[in-house]
């Protein structure tokens, strides 16, 4: 035997199911609001991944180009540290630490491609951490626009990579407002652990957003999306 629920029930469900989305949505908004009208901290914290295929002994020193291209985006920034592959700028309280690396270049190309394996031909890595920026929620899209999409920039331009992996971290340092109706109802003490992972283009570019208990971050393949993405969920208006 089958049992059908009425339409009546199904507009009932639709009805308190409209209700909660509605809830969820002028709670998070007043959640949001608070946090910046009462100064609530937040962290910012970027990260990149820039490839240049290949090595090459005649190829400009990357930590070089890379620290050269920093200083155009901040004149006061100074070497701290020059070990090696490593080098640590400082401007204020903010650190730019970057690290060269090789590997060896993909294989999966097959002929005509990065087919060696005998390591002859290998893929060079700068790794670049962007930290220090401690702020108040409601300037963080103000660093983003002008400190951490300006620097992502300023060294895709001087160095030139073929690609590149760019993320953007935002501690939240006291509340998280990204948490659904539910999970808020909880007392936070007694939430050990929460994860949302978000696949959406971003201006048709590719972006992944993970929300967790006190931190939301994004995965991007160029600066623009990056800064877009952490933006437009972090609900952050133009500055």
């Amino acid at each position: 035997m089958t049992y059908e629920i009425p339409c009546s029930s199904h507009l009932g469900f639709s009805l308190v199911a409209a209700l909660y989305v509605g809830i969820d949505r002028f709670r998070f908004w007043c959640d949001l609001q608070a946090a910046r009208v009462t100064g609530k901290q937040a962290e910012v914290e970027a990260q990149a991944e820039f490839r240049l295929s290949p090595a090459d002994a005649a190829a400009p020193d990357l930590l070089a180009s890379a620290a050269e291209a920093a200083r155009y985006w901040r004149p006061d920034a100074t070497v701290i540290l020059h070990r090696g592959t490593e080098m640590v700028l400082r401007a204020g309280p903010r650190t730019i630490q970057l690290e060269s690396t090789e590997e060896l270049a993909d294989t999966s190309m097959g002929p005509g491609g990065n087919e060696t394996s005998d390591g002859e031909f290998r893929d060079r890595l700068l790794r670049l951490t962007f930290t220090g920026v401690q702020t108040d929620f409601g300037r963080v899209a103000r660093i983003l626009d002008e400190e951490v999409r300006h620097l992502l920039d300023a060294v895709e331009r001087g160095i030139r990579p073929e690609s590149g992996k760019y993320v953007i971290i935002v501690k939240l340092t006291e509340s998280n407002p990204y948490f659904g109706l539910y999970v808020r109802a909880v007392p936070l003490q007694q939430v050990t652990g929460f994860l949302c992972s978000i696949e959406e283009p971003i201006s048709g570019n590719p972006a992944s957003i993970t929300i967790s208990k006190n931190s939301v971050s994004v995965v991007a393949y160029n600066p623009s999306t990056a800064v877009d993405a952490a933006r437009r969920y972090l609900r952050a208006p133009a500055a």
